[in-house]
């Protein structure tokens, strides 16, 4: 069973959602990925424009776009 979240993780319309629409186990499964994402391809957070590309990874990983936003590969390929 998935655990709902009980404190939205931003403020605003895009925390409400988060909070709406996805659980615990898988705001956790997202943490995880989006330290790799910030290591393997080296974003810089203090940058707007890789603040926009986790962000936007970030939806799509939790499935929040209907635009189908391809995800980056992380890990070595097997």
């Amino acid at each position: 069973m998935n655990t709902p979240m009980d404190v939205a993780p931003f403020a605003g319309p895009l925390g409400k959602e988060i909070v709406a629409k996805v659980s615990q186990e898988d705001w956790e499964a997202w943490r995880q990925m989006q330290t790799k994402i910030i290591n393997e391809y080296r974003l810089d957070l203090s940058e707007s424009v890789d603040r926009q590309k986790l962000l936007q990874q970030m939806r799509s990983f939790l499935k929040l776009d209907s635009e189908g936003e391809e995800m980056l590969q992380v890990g070595t390929p097997v």
